[in-house]
């Protein structure tokens, strides 16, 4: 593959083009001084030196001594697989922290403002599994007929995974719901489950997680309302915590 295209590989992987250059440059040429690794690069004798500083700091240059004068010499290139795993490693360390404290920037994004998008079909139920998966919390509060859940046919086409997937980060999951057909029932030891008797006629959902407010309708086109404030989500979780306790226990089957 030409040289270039390994160059663009390079600077991808956070390399400066003097880097590359002279990495490059010292793997076809072989042992370099630094008057030589100046010529051939073009670069200021200054230069060449804080850039073989970074590259053997990253192991990709090794040097050796002939006389008095240092010489420079590229690693194999097969050492660029390892500098490669390790950048991915620091990536993978940034991502995690990055959603320990994204709500930082979502301060930042919405003030005193909430954010609030609409959307409709599968990408409702698709951003809901998102919004949730993604964000650090341990418990969510849902409110909704479980008839209109169960005869949503978008529902059984894309959550089949979704509670195994909140099992395994241990959420749990706390459920008041309606119905007039087959009682709720428990899917895990992580989903807390009650019905909820003389109530009202309604097909909705409202859910509520972390800073985040999802309100569903079933009937016809499904549709989600979500909602980004922590005031409205404190008020929603404290409105759906009070009904979680004054409801009555029950026993509710979980499947097999």
């Amino acid at each position: 593959m030409a040289t270039r295209h390994w160059k663009e590989y390079l600077t991808r992987l956070g390399f400066s083009d003097n880097e590359a250059s002279l990495y490059l440059t010292s793997l076809k040429e072989g042992q370099l001084s630094v008057q030589e690794l100046s010529r051939k690069t073009k670069l200021s004798r200054v230069t060449v030196y804080a850039v073989l500083e970074s590259l053997m700091k990253r192991g990709l240059i090794s040097t050796v001594q002939k006389g008095k004068k240092n010489y420079y010499a590229a690693e194999p290139p097969e050492r660029l697989f390892t500098v490669a795993s390790q950048e991915i490693g620091k990536l993978e360390v940034m991502v995690e922290e990055m959603k320990q404290n994204v709500s930082e920037l979502r301060a930042i994004q919405s003030g005193d403002k909430p954010v609030v998008k609409m959307f409709e079909g599968e990408e409702a139920m698709l951003i809901f599994q998102e919004k949730l998966l993604s964000a650090p919390v341990k418990e969510f509060y849902e409110f909704g007929n479980i008839d209109a859940i169960r005869n949503a046919p978008i529902l059984g086409e894309v959550a089949s995974d979704f509670f195994e997937r909140m099992d395994k980060k241990k959420i749990v999951r706390y459920g008041m719901f309606s119905s007039k057909e087959k009682d709720p029932i428990s899917k895990s030891d992580f989903e807390k489950v009650k019905k909820l008797e003389n109530i009202d006629e309604y097909s909705g959902n409202v859910s509520v997680f972390g800073d985040e407010v999802i309100i569903s309708g079933m009937s016809g086109k499904f549709i989600s309302v979500y909602i980004q404030n922590k005031e409205i989500a404190d008020t929603v979780r404290a409105l759906l915590r009070k009904l979680w306790k004054e409801t009555p226990e029950k026993e509710i089957k979980k499947t097999p």
